[in-house]
């Protein structure tokens, strides 16, 4: 059976369907790699889900899983990972059943730069604690933090079809649940986004 283009996929689950699963994993079941780390196995077609470029497949026995993005410290700001892509983003929001932040911004939106601060602040409170030398986690934390740059021009077809055009916006999504929220936060309003993370993260992981 052909599989839907990922792009398709997330407008049709989340633009169409809006349904609280819309972002459970399309391609199968999670797997574990010898190292411990989540991964997602492709069960459509018997096909996999793609590596998303360098921070994807392993070589060897272990070559149809994904690295999870946690992992992949080349594409990560400290402990925020860094979106490029529908592929991205589906492989961020569905490596754990923890809460997923992700924050929508755009290089021209003087709001997101006041907003990024922050939002930093906030993944280092309840995100992963990260190894300063090599860029891993070394502790994982209550909630996983994300952004995508909407002017990037792998994020914009995205971005639209979820409807986060207005900066800055942030997806929240979490596990099996999918889709747990959806707004637009002012710096000034930054409360309304550290109230919801608290009230959905997982305190007793």
């Amino acid at each position: 059976m052909r599989r839907r283009p990922l792009a398709s996929c997330i407008a049709w689950g989340v633009v169409v369907g809006a349904t609280a699963s819309a972002f459970t994993p399309p391609f199968g079941r999670r797997v574990s790699s010898s190292s411990g780390a989540v991964a997602v196995k492709a069960a459509a077609g018997g096909g996999e889900a793609d590596g998303g470029g360098d921070g994807g497949r392993t070589d060897g026995p272990l070559s149809d899983v994904w690295v999870p993005p946690s992992q992949n410290a080349s594409k990560k700001k400290g402990n925020v990972f860094v979106i490029q892509g529908a592929e991205d983003l589906l492989q961020f929001i569905s490596e754990d059943e923890r809460l997923s932040v992700v924050k929508v911004h755009a290089s021209w939106c003087q709001a997101c730069r006041k907003f990024d601060l922050r939002y930093r602040r906030l993944a280092s409170e309840f995100g992963d604690k990260v190894d300063p030398g090599t860029g891993s986690p070394s502790r994982a934390g209550l909630v996983r933090f994300a952004e995508m740059r909407y002017d990037d021009p792998s994020n914009r077809d995205v971005c639209d079809a979820l409807g986060a055009n207005q900066f800055p916006h942030i997806l929240l999504h979490k596990g099996g649940q999918g889709k747990v929220g959806s707004m637009v936060v002012k710096p000034a309003e930054f409360k309304r986004l550290s109230d919801a993370v608290k009230q959905l993260a997982d305190w007793e992981v």
